[in-house]
């Protein structure tokens, strides 16, 4: 997920700023006395505060080394060879130093939200000061950098996990399972209380997702991009009221479109799905002859959504397919055997949308019609089989039962 962006001038007054700089990022010990914290020091006589500069070799490994932050065990002085970048990075649980995030890295939340008399895995932690903690969250919200690397940043294969209470996405990299990012909407200006990211859909190349946030009534299109502050993710997001409590999300990879179904959260009474433009965030709602359609799938070609309402009747539950071409609804009644069904998902077998790392898309085994679909229903623990034609008609197969 690297950016690449274009040589630009530096413009004389700022070039004398850089000229200038370099004179200005020296530690001051409490006396007043420049030091090289590189040469053995006593972290104490340091004004963190003052340092301006967020240089890891020069500051941030010697701080940690002299702490022995890194330690299961109380005292001693590390080696700085032991407090390489990933070293630091990849310690204790997962999310010890979340780059661009101070708030979530549990470097500083073990000595932040904790009581001194809770035992931590790290105990040196609270050895650090108040201006040594407060410089390690200026480092972490820096990027956790060394130099020009920032820890992650070239990860290909990543996990989303939406902390709906939270309002904020976990990034996790599936390689070494650590969570590596969190976007919080909050920070970026769409506050979604109670429940915030509900579901997920993903541009072909991976670069960028879309989220549709509960209780905001917002689906929101962020950058995935590693190498930025995810305080700079949002690159677009639809008009709040204009598509009540959006919930599962189906991508087109054929055309701009994404189609939205509505949360179980939603009025009973609320009625028809969205059409989300992914170029504009415009939202186009076509009605159904049924109230919270819920699940939502599309086929790879574009051609047909599918989606079913959310709770049907001891009698049957309806489905429906839409002809994207026409604007044809096509109706199907699925017999129920006396307990309502409750929809939760729609999946097209033997179609994924899967991210190849950077270079593209792999969409998979697109056999092509007829599709075999399966929808599961929530309250009577079944998963159900379903035929889509090329015409678009959706024949009901068989429902199996799935456990709890």
């Amino acid at each position: 997920m690297r950016s690449l962006s274009a040589p630009h001038a530096v413009p004389m007054s700022r070039l004398s700023l850089l000229l200038v700089l370099p004179f200005l990022l020296v530690a001051c010990d409490t006396a007043g006395n420049a030091i090289d914290p590189q040469t053995g020091f006593d972290p104490s006589t340091v004004d963190y505060d003052a340092v301006e500069s967020l240089d890891f070799d020069q500051y941030v490994r010697p701080l940690l080394a002299a702490r022995n932050v890194l330690s299961p065990t109380a005292g001693g002085t590390g080696d700085p060879a032991d407090y390489d970048l990933m070293d630091v990075v990849m310690a204790g649980p997962s999310g010890f130093v979340v780059p661009f995030d101070a708030e979530g890295s549990l470097m500083l939340r073990l000595v932040r939200d904790l009581p001194d008399s809770v035992a931590i895995p790290m105990p040196n932690l609270r050895t650090l000061e108040d201006d040594e903690v407060r410089y390690l969250a200026r480092w972490i919200e820096g990027g956790a950098k060394d130099g020009d690397v920032i820890p992650f940043a070239d990860a290909e294969h990543v996990m989303l996990a939406g902390v709906q209470a939270e309002n904020h996405i976990a990034l996790i990299d599936a390689e070494t399972l650590r969570l590596i990012r969190r976007i919080d909407f909050d920070a970026i200006g769409i506050p979604s209380a109670p429940y915030g990211p509900h579901h997920f859909a993903f541009e072909p190349d991976g670069r960028t997702a879309y989220v549709s946030l509960v209780s905001a009534g917002v689906v929101a299109k962020v950058s995935l991009d590693l190498s930025k502050d995810p305080d700079e993710s949002l690159l677009g997001r639809t008009e709040a009221g204009v598509f009540a409590t959006p919930g599962m999300m189906s991508l087109d990879p054929s055309s701009n479109r994404i189609f939205v179904g509505r949360s179980t959260l939603s009025d009973p009474l609320a009625n028809g799905f969205g059409i989300l433009d992914r170029e504009t965030m415009a939202m186009e709602v076509i009605d159904t002859p049924f109230n919270v359609p819920h699940a939502m799938t599309a086929t790879p070609d574009g051609r047909f959504a599918i989606t079913a309402e959310l709770t049907g009747t001891q009698a049957e539950s309806r489905a429906l397919v839409y002809d994207t071409a026409t604007g044809d609804l096509s109706l199907l009644a699925i017999p129920s055997d006396g307990a309502p069904r409750e929809f939760i998902h729609f999946s097209i077998l033997g179609v994924h949308h899967a991210g190849m790392g950077h270079s593209g898309m792999d969409h998979g085994s697109m056999a092509g019609y007829p599709y075999t679909v399966t929808l599961t229903s929530r309250s009577t623990d079944e998963v159900l089989f379903l035929s889509l034609a090329e015409d678009g008609t959706l024949t009901f197969d068989a429902a199996y039962p799935a456990g709890d």
